[in-house]
């Protein structure tokens, strides 16, 4: 809610100039209905404008994110391969 998103390459602040005017979803990968509805560039409008839209929206993915990559985490324990997933995960996450 304070204008950092995550995503599968890393975590990102939506309120940066270089959001001005990118059309992509917050993540390229994501499901979630915000990436499929909005962009960095309307979401980070809605930062600059003080709007609790740009907010919600965001703490909304936050929360499927790491919904998802928990989920996906919980596979790889029963499937005995965390090792690989989590080397996997932060050989491209960037914080």
């Amino acid at each position: 809610r304070h204008g950092s998103a995550y995503t599968g390459t890393g975590r990102i602040a939506i309120k940066a100039h270089r959001y001005a005017e990118d059309l992509n979803p917050l993540d390229l990968h994501c499901q979630c209905h915000v990436c499929q509805n909005y962009t960095r560039s309307y979401l980070r409008h809605l930062f600059k404008a003080n709007e609790t839209l740009g907010q919600r929206l965001v703490s909304y993915h936050n929360l499927y994110f790491l919904k998802d990559l928990m989920a996906q985490a919980r596979v790889a324990i029963k499937e005995g391969r965390y090792a690989s997933f989590m080397h996997a995960f932060l050989s491209v996450y960037r914080p």
